[in-house]
């Protein structure tokens, strides 16, 4: 069997194979480019109650998917009159073209998006970044400030408390500033030794209420950027969306394959034909 025609194999497989490449190139060619932009962020924990939470990234990718952050980033960009559609269909075309994913052994997070123009590509991923980083400090801020108001509160009451047991003290016949002193030098009436000691009590209370409050402070400046930049967004100048030469293979191993099937079945026909001749 195909002994007179087996050249024809050969033959419709070139031929094939530059069919199928030809077709993969007006296709690769037609096909809508996309381009490429990433931007690297830093995700910091943010301390609770003076002790350094963790970073589900899991969370982070939930937050940066939001429809508070997209639409924030259609806002700033003014997407539905640049892309001419309504605020639904930007969320969820932003939501295709966002992606966001964790760098292995780091807390790194890596945004990309992907877009028809590399100037969208970049202004969105800038945009998101942004955006995200806005939002995590705000939450930030809220936390560490909800916590100062309540470390104020309880200075302001402390101090209060510290006052009204010096005036007790006073009244005692003691002196604030000699508390230490007197007591050395003789016995003081029971009362005045209670005043004293509740005097010296809430003193202490409120040096560590004072020291709380440092560290409260010190916490808020951490917290102040819990999102760092480490890699803006570019334009890319070269599209990751058709793969060339992906296509070109593909089409050409295809026209191949095909060609060469063609060519095994007409050889066969054909050796048929003469067979019965």
């Amino acid at each position: 069997m195909m002994k007179r025609y087996w050249w024809v194999i050969p033959v419709l497989a070139v031929v094939g194979g530059s069919i199928g490449l030809l077709a993969a190139g007006v296709v690769t060619y037609v096909m809508p480019k996309m381009y490429e932009s990433r931007s690297v962020l830093q995700v910091r924990p943010v301390p609770i109650g003076g002790v350094a939470g963790s970073v589900n990234m899991a969370t982070e990718f939930e937050i940066i998917d939001s429809v508070e952050i997209l639409d924030e980033v259609a806002r700033r960009l003014d997407l539905a009159n640049h892309w001419n559609l309504t605020a639904d269909e930007v969320r969820e075309l932003l939501r295709d073209r966002i992606e966001p994913s964790h760098i292995k052994g780091t807390d790194l997070v890596e945004i990309k998006v992907r877009a028809s123009n590399p100037q969208d590509a970049r202004a969105v991923a800038a945009a998101v970044s942004e955006a995200y980083r806005t939002w995590k400090m705000s939450l930030a801020k809220q936390r560490v400030d909800g916590r100062l108001d309540e470390m104020r509160a309880a200075l302001e009451a402390q101090e209060k408390i510290v006052e009204e047991k010096r005036r007790a003290l006073d009244r005692e016949g003691g002196d604030s500033g000699l508390v230490r002193p007197l007591r050395k030098s003789f016995d003081p009436p029971q009362a005045g030794l209670d005043a004293a000691q509740e005097f010296e009590a809430a003193q202490e209370e409120l040096e560590r209420l004072k020291i709380e409050q440092i560290g409260k402070q010190m916490q808020k400046r951490i917290s102040e950027d819990p999102v760092i930049v480490h890699e803006e967004p570019v334009e890319s100048t070269v599209p990751v969306s058709p793969n060339v030469a992906l296509n070109l293979v593909i089409g050409t191993v295809a026209g191949m394959v095909g060609g060469a099937t063609l060519g095994v079945l007409m050889s066969l026909l054909l050796d048929k034909r003469r067979g019965v001749a």
